[in-house]
C-alpha cells in the first residue's frame, strides 16, 4: 500500500503527468507501456486479417489472436471455445439479451445500465414478466423472486459491494434459471474462477484491466448456445452459404460476425500477461488495503458520507461518497483542479442510486497503480474543501 503494485513508471500517462493522482479505475483502467508496444508491434510487424489467409501473416496473426483467447479462458478457468470476444462488455450483454429467450427476467437495482436496460426492453418488447431485485442498506441481494433469467453483478461499480455468486448461482439453478453475470468491476480486481462461481454466462471488458478500448469477452458455459441464434450475420461466423440457406458455424465464431478486434485481442493479451506476473490475489489485497485505509482517511472528514459496505473485505477498491450542501459534479470539479481525478454523477446506475435516494455521487476507485498517496492527497483536498 506505500507504493504502487504495479511502478507508476511502467505507465506512460503517470511519466507525461507526474502530479496525477488517477482514482477513476472504475471507469476506465491506465494502459502499461508493455500493452501498447505489443498493439504496435502487432502493427508494425504482424497485422493480417485472420482466419482465411493462407499466407505467414496471416497465419501469425490468427495464431496470436487465438493465444489471446486462450489466455482469457485460462484466467476465469474456462474452455477457449466458451470465451466470445465482443466490442465491450455492453455488447456482450446485448448479444445475450437479443439471443437468449427466458419466460421471464429478474434483474437487480443495483445493475449497470448495460445489464439493466437491456433486459428492460426485451421484457417489454417480448411482453414477458420482470421482476427487480431489491438491495439492502450495503448493496447485498435480497431474496430472488422465481424467474427464467437473473442479470446480476458481481460486484457493485458505485458501491463496491461484492457478491457471493457461488451461493446466487445455485440458487439460480435450484430456480431452473440462467444466470448472466456482470463481472466487469470483479475480473479485473482478484481471482474469477467461472467454474466455481457456477455462472451460466459472464461478461466483462478490457479496458478496465489494463488493456484497450474496444474488446470486451462474454464466457458462455460450454453448450448453453449451441441452438441459440446468431447476434450479427456476415464473415467468419458461417459454415456454408448457398441460395437455399446458410449453416453456421458453432460458439464462439458463431458469435465473432466480420473482422474481429485483432491488435485489442493483443492488447488484452499482453495486459492479462502483466496482471498474472503481478498475481490476482496480491492486486485484491492491494485493493483492500487501500480502501481500508480510504475509508479510516475519510470518515472523520465533517460532512462527508460515504455508501457501500463498512467491511473492506466485502467491498472492491470503490469508494461513492457526496459531501453535505455540495453536488458531486462540483466536488469533482473542486478535486480535478488538484490533479485528482475521480468520477461523479449517477455512473450509470440510476436505478440503484434512486433506491439509495440520492441523485448521485462522487466516487474514488483505485487499482495496482495507486498507492497511500493517492488517498493522502484526497483526503487532504476534501478536508480543505469542507473548511475552505
Amino acid at each position: 500500500m506505500d507504493k504502487p503494485l504495479i511502478p507508476k513508471d511502467e505507465f506512460p500517462i503517470f511519466r507525461n503527468n507526474p502530479s496525477l493522482n488517477f482514482l477513476d479505475s472504475a471507469a476506465s483502467s491506465q494502459k502499461p507501456e508493455s500493452v501498447i508496444n505489443a498493439m504496435d508491434e502487432f502493427y508494425s510487424t504482424t497485422y493480417a486479417n485472420i482466419h482465411r489467409g493462407m499466407y505467414k501473416l496471416s497465419e501469425q496473426s490468427t495464431n496470436l489472436y487465438e493465444k489471446a483467447r486462450e489466455k482469457v479462458a485460462k484466467l476465469i478457468n474456462a474452455k477457449p471455445n466458451e470465451i466470445i470476444f465482443t466490442k465491450s462488455a455492453t455488447e456482450s450483454l446485448n448479444l445475450l439479451a437479443y439471443v437468449l429467450e427466458p419466460k421471464s427476467y429478474a434483474v437487480s437495482v443495483m445493475e449497470h445500465h448495460s445489464n439493466f436496460v437491456p433486459w428492460q426492453f426485451m421484457a417489454k418488447a417480448r411482453k414477458k414478466p420482470i421482476s427487480y431485485i431489491d438491495i439492502d442498506d450495503e448493496g447485498f441481494f435480497r431474496k430472488l423472486p422465481k424467474a427464467g433469467l437473473y442479470a446480476l453483478s458481481a460486484a457493485s461499480n458505485v458501491l463496491g459491494t461484492i457478491n457471493n455468486i457461488h451461493g446466487l448461482c445455485d440458487e439460480i439453478r435450484d430456480n431452473k434459471g440462467i444466470s448472466v453475470i456482470d463481472a466487469t468491476q470483479a475480473v479485473p480486481h482478484g481471482k474469477f474462477d467461472v467454474k466455481k462461481e457456477g455462472c451460466d454466462f459472464t461478461a466483462f471488458s478490457s479496458h478496465k484491466m489494463l488493456g484497450p478500448t474496444g474488446i470486451g469477452v462474454l464466457y458462455a458455459k460450454e453448450g448453453i448456445l449451441d441452438n441459440a441464434k446468431p447476434f450479427l450475420f456476415g464473415g467468419d461466423m458461417i459454415k456454408s452459404v448457398s441460395v437455399e440457406g446458410t449453416e453456421f458455424s458453432d460458439a464462439p465464431y458463431k458469435y465473432e460476425a466480420g473482422t474481429p478486434p485483432i491488435a485489442e485481442a493483443i492488447g488484452l493479451s499482453a495486459a492479462i500477461d502483466l496482471l498474472e506476473k503481478t498475481g490476482m490475489e496480491n492486486i485484491r489485497n492491494h485493493e483492500m488495503a487501500l480502501t481500508k485505509y480510504a475509508m479510516e482517511s475519510i470518515e472523520n472528514i465533517k460532512n462527508i458520507s460515504y455508501y457501500g459496505p463498512k467491511d473492506p473485505r466485502k467491498k472492491a477498491g470503490v469508494i461513492s461518497f457526496n459531501v453535505s450542501g455540495m453536488h458531486a459534479n462540483d466536488v469533482a470539479y473542486f478535486l480535478s483542479a488538484k490533479n485528482i481525478a475521480i468520477r461523479s454523477g449517477h455512473h450509470c446506475a440510476m436505478p440503484l442510486h434512486r433506491r439509495l435516494n440520492i441523485t448521485g455521487t462522487a466516487r474514488a476507485s483505485f487499482y495496482v497503480y495507486n498507492d497511500k498517496s493517492d488517498i493522502d492527497a484526497l483526503a487532504d483536498a476534501l478536508g480543505k474543501l469542507n473548511f475552505r
